[in-house]
């Protein structure tokens, strides 16, 4: 009997879960990484393979576990290396090819090779009774949950009180970077920058120095009919 048919046979919990997407880019407040206040990455990491919430491959997000690992494109290749080679998913060897995974505040996905053996490490370290599978490279993000709060919360009043001629941005700059052989870890801080298409104003605001301007733009509608004194990046003159 196949290793994979053994693993199958004692039907894991998680074999019918949906595969989650993603993608950061197309999150609602704009790239999530762009909040990324700390990015580490590892060559040679080691992940909790059953944390894996989901991949950016649009092919495999959305169906189950179960499924990519009957009708993945390649999968019967993958499962012939896995009888022949079974050592592969428990060495901690750098694995080749690589297997790109990314964890955004502490959820982990799958950001480019290795949709395949992901699932298959799956269904086989649940029948040997492990949870890691090491080698892989790992990014890892941890973002500003105010800064991505008060961000969108600037955002969504400039689009609601039809303040279209001025954009939010997220502004990151470098504070540091550290290095060792096969990872580094780099700091980050992030602001607001607003910019005023029609008079060229540009501003930076601190993300945790927003709540001014969120109760300027809460009040607008009062503040614009009673011409109260409105701050120069919001003007169209």
């Amino acid at each position: 009997m196949r290793l994979i048919d053994e693993a199958l046979n004692c039907m894991p919990s998680f074999a019918d879960e949906t595969i989650g997407g993603y993608r950061p880019q197309l999150n609602s407040i704009g790239d999530i990484k762009s909040f990324a206040v700390e990015e580490k990455w590892d060559d040679c990491a080691t992940v909790e393979i059953f944390k894996v919430r989901g991949t950016a491959h649009p092919d495999y997000c959305g169906i189950s576990w179960r499924e990519l690992l009957s009708a993945g494109k390649r999968m019967p290749q993958n499962l012939a290396l896995l009888d022949s080679n079974p050592e592969y998913y428990v060495s901690r060897d750098k694995k080749h090819p690589s297997m790109n995974f990314e964890m955004v505040d502490g959820s982990l996905y799958l950001a480019g090779d290795g949709n395949h053996r992901t699932c298959i490490a799956r269904f086989y370290l649940n029948l040997i009774c492990e949870s890691f599978l090491h080698g892989v490279e790992l990014r890892e993000f941890v973002t500003d949950k105010v800064a991505r709060a008060n961000f969108n919360k600037v955002k969504e009043l400039l689009d609601s009180k039809g303040l279209f001629h001025v954009e939010a941005l997220p502004l990151k700059e470098k504070v540091s970077r550290e290095d060792s052989p096969g990872r580094h870890v780099e700091k980050f801080k992030v602001d607001v920058l607003l910019k005023n298409r029609m008079n060229g104003m540009e501003h930076t605001l601190s993300t945790y120095g927003c709540d001014p301007l969120i109760g300027i733009l809460e009040k607008w509608s009062f503040l614009n009919r009673h011409g109260i004194g409105l701050p120069e990046i919001l003007r169209k003159d």
